[in-house]
């Protein structure tokens, strides 16, 4: 109910009205529809652009921390390659402990003295194997025997890397260690070599890394930060263990991840020779706090586009609807005793309307003369009707007159002819009727042809095969007559044997066929079959104006699928087919069969 009166309120407006409805709503729409996506494509390019930039900020980040992972590993690698490190290893356990003593000083000298400058490492630790009497593992020594640590995981994974450096996290420092393999022999390996380093120093100016106002960046091991840090996106992290999983699927990548209805910024990198991963994280909604800025600008643009239309909209209705609200009034006061031209000041669209309105007026003038003198002539018309309808009595009753008189005086065929002659006109002016009866049309031909027969003393023959049926069913008067003089005139044209006229009639459930075949001297069937489609003179001049102007009124009463066809007999000659759809007579025209008319 609602739709319906908002509807009929939107047509009862003025057109004024209606232009400047429709100017702001599109307008408004465009403006939604452009501001909506310049909003989410903004949105979209500036967080690309922070994710970009974020992800600069981790791989800047990762490259200090492998270039301090680089720096510690070449200080056991100098310890590993020493070549007095080498031999003491190399060398049997001493058998008293002034060498054995001397041996473990020596090794502590060389590693004291690896990292002395730079200090990049908190410790180093030397585990040699096959020197059992090395002192076990304690606090503040540098050498120690294996069999102390062999029970521990870090050892075991070192054993596993196979010389490769192996970098894991303890507590609050993280630590690295490689075999030491004997130079001279790879396939021997002479101890362990272990650097820790404090994680504060390790992380140092990366841990100091901001991203945004409260973004930080994490370094994680396997399901645990091992960074220190309170920091709150920690907790964050930690109450979503699964998170770990996801980010250790791939060496690196970033994402946007949903922890307790906000979203945040999620970029991490591997670092080489580790599983660890470097882990920037920050809340996306400081990443884009210019869109709001963006959102802003974009709602002012509107609002000023808004008014500036609807000033525009306002004044270019008044243009638009202006002459036509001049021109309805125009027509409102339209006098039907006087018809007045209006003043055309335009050429555009409006303009046009004018000039039309114009062209009606002189055509509205034109038509009343023209109708006022129609009228003159249909009552003319009617008079030569009458006039005619009484000339025709005047011909029945001559030929009737006549027709008495050779009964009379004995002359039968004078008789029989104008006996012909009055049915054939009775039935082709059919009271000036367009339609008659199937049954009448058959008559018609019937007296036409005893008058053709008389004139050409019998050159030829008629049967007919119509079945009963189609009798009472319609057609249009002189169809068929047409037909059968077309076979007369040109098919038995310099015959030299007597011809043959069959006429046929017959029904199915929509049509009602009627043919005309002769055995004559024949034509060429496609050229007749084009005359009924195509104004080729040659042609009508030779066949004449009659079939073609048959097949035309069948077309126009009974529609296009219906109408003449010419094909070859198998006597040699033509058969023509008439083809009408089986309309029972008095249907179309209100007329009615009278069995009476039926001779047959």
């Amino acid at each position: 109910m609602k739709f319906i009166m908002f509807t009929k309120f939107l047509n009862d407006l003025p057109l004024r009205d209606k232009l400047m409805l429709s100017y702001f709503i599109i307008l408004l729409l465009a403006l939604s529809m452009f501001g909506g996506f310049a909003f989410q494509r903004s949105t979209v390019v500036i967080k690309q652009q922070v994710e970009a930039s974020t992800d600069q900020i981790i791989m800047q980040a990762k490259n200090n921390l492998e270039s301090y992972m680089r720096d510690v590993e070449n200080v056991l690698m100098k310890i590993h390659f020493d070549s007095t490190v080498q031999e003491v290893l190399r060398a049997h356990q001493p058998s008293d402990n002034f060498q054995l003593n001397m041996g473990i000083k020596t090794l502590e000298r060389i590693i004291l003295g690896a990292d002395i400058f730079r200090k990049k490492t908190s410790s180093i630790q030397l585990f040699a194997f096959e020197k059992n009497k090395y002192p076990s593992l304690r606090a503040g020594d540098y050498v120690f025997s294996s069999k102390s640590v062999e029970q521990e995981v870090w050892f075991k994974k070192t054993v596993e890397m196979e010389g490769r450096m192996y970098w894991y996290a303890d507590k609050d420092q993280v630590c690295v260690a490689r075999l030491i393999v004997d130079v001279n022999d790879p396939g021997r390996f002479l101890g362990i070599i272990q650097a820790k380093v404090d994680i504060n120093q390790f992380f140092g100016e990366v841990g100091k890394i901001k991203i945004g106002k409260t973004g930080r960046v994490f370094l994680v091991d396997d399901d645990r930060i091992i960074t220190p840090t309170d920091n709150e996106l920690v907790k964050i992290l930690n109450s979503k263990p699964s998170f770990f999983s996801e980010i250790y699927r791939s060496a690196n990548g970033s994402n946007f991840e949903t922890f307790n209805d906000k979203e945040y910024l999620i970029v991490y990198e591997e670092l080489s020779g580790t599983k660890w991963k470097l882990i920037g994280m920050v809340p996306t909604i400081e990443l884009v706090e210019n869109v709001g800025v963006i959102r802003n600008a974009l709602f002012l643009i509107g609002a000023i586009s808004l008014v500036v239309a609807s000033i525009s909209s306002v004044f270019i209705s008044y243009r638009i609807s202006g002459p036509i609200h001049a021109l309805a009034d125009c027509m409102k006061n339209f006098d039907v005793d006087q018809y007045t031209e209006v003043s055309v000041h335009s050429n555009d669209e409006i303009g046009e309307i004018y000039s039309s309105f114009n062209k009606m007026v002189k055509r509205i003038r034109q038509l009343l003369k023209e109708v006022s003198e129609q009228s003159r002539r249909e009552k003319e018309a009617e008079l030569r009707a009458l006039q005619a309808q009484i000339n025709s009595h005047f011909l029945y009753n001559t030929l009737d007159s006549i027709n008495w008189l050779a009964i009379k005086y004995g002359v039968d065929d004078i008789s029989l002819i104008v006996n012909s002659l009055a049915n054939f006109l009775r039935y082709s002016l059919n009271k000036g009727r367009e339609f008659i009866s199937i049954a009448n049309e058959l008559e018609q031909v019937k007296s036409y042809i005893t008058i053709q027969k008389f004139r050409l003393k019998n050159k030829f023959d008629v049967k007919f095969h119509v079945d009963k049926e189609v009798l009472p069913y319609t057609i249009i008067k002189l169809t068929l007559q047409p037909l059968v003089e077309n076979a007369i005139n040109h098919g038995f044209d310099g015959i030299d044997y007597k011809g043959l006229i069959e006429i046929n009639a017959w029904k199915d459930d929509k049509y009602v066929y009627l043919e005309v075949t002769d055995n004559g001297k024949g034509g060429d069937v496609d050229s007749l079959n084009s005359m009924l489609l195509e104004n080729e003179n040659e042609i009508l001049e030779n066949r004449g104006y009659g079939i073609r102007n048959v097949n035309e009124r069948l077309k126009l009463y009974f529609g296009e699928d219906c109408g003449l066809n010419f094909e070859d007999n198998e006597y040699g000659g033509i058969t023509v087919t008439v083809k009408v759809k089986a309309v029972l007579f008095g249907q179309m025209e209100g007329e009615h069969y009278d069995k009476s008319t039926d001779s047959r």
